[in-house]
């Protein structure tokens, strides 16, 4: 199913649930020779807007799990080249009920 959206995505793991709204996942991608496989921990934020038409936010910011205290935390990650990066997508449902 991931292939559908990002081929590039081999693996994605929740790490920590922190409330209905946000989370910790850890993503390790793949990409074609020179570049090595990456590792990806973001903090994600999710926001749904319920009034017509419905709308949502995904806010996704990077994280480092290599503190002291995350150790366990960090176990979730795959041991490649950590990577960065910060995005912000917005949904709207259409009328004729597919999202955009």
């Amino acid at each position: 199913m991931l292939d559908r959206f990002i081929s590039a995505i081999k693996k994605v793991t929740l790490v920590k649930r922190i409330s209905d709204t946000q989370s910790i996942w850890t993503m390790y991608h793949t990409f074609p020779p020179p570049v090595s496989p990456r590792v990806f921990t973001v903090l994600q934020t999710i926001h749904l807007d319920e009034s017509s038409p419905r709308t949502g936010m995904v806010v996704s910011i990077p994280v480092d799990l290599s503190g002291l205290g995350d150790e366990e935390l960090a176990n979730f990650e795959e041991k490649d080249t950590k990577g960065r990066y910060v995005s912000v997508e917005r949904l709207v449902e259409l009328e004729d009920g597919k999202v955009e």
